[in-house]
């Protein structure tokens, strides 16, 4: 995993992705409800598979401690390592530990 080049194409990349759902999902979205429900699913079903490469996105989604901020989910944000399945789970792991909801849980252990 190269931090630079890697990091930088897939963030950018993927903050792109990001966007666009927004756009197409969001509220400002021009769309009927039921078209942007269907158009989620797809997405969902679409991209999951690449998303659980990610070792604290399948955590978070699949919640195997009952809840998505288990101790294990919360130490993994807290140790800030990227970790899955080849390189693109990794990249996705980065991506997921650098949200601004990962940093802030990194923030608060500062303060306990």
């Amino acid at each position: 995993l190269d931090p630079n080049r890697d990091w930088e194409s897939f963030d950018e990349i993927f903050d792109n992705v990001e966007t666009s759902c927004n756009d197409l999902l969001g509220s400002e979205s021009l769309l009927e409800k039921s078209v942007m429900k269907k158009i989620s699913e797809i997405l969902k079903i679409e991209l999951q598979p690449f998303i659980e490469m990610s070792d604290a996105c399948r955590r978070v989604i699949h919640k195997p401690e009952g809840y998505a901020g288990d101790y294990v989910t919360i130490d993994t944000i807290y140790n800030n390592e990227p970790s899955g399945t080849g390189k693109i789970g990794r990249l996705l792991d980065c991506y997921a530990l650098d949200l601004v909801a990962a940093q802030a849980v990194r923030n608060r252990r500062v303060m306990i």
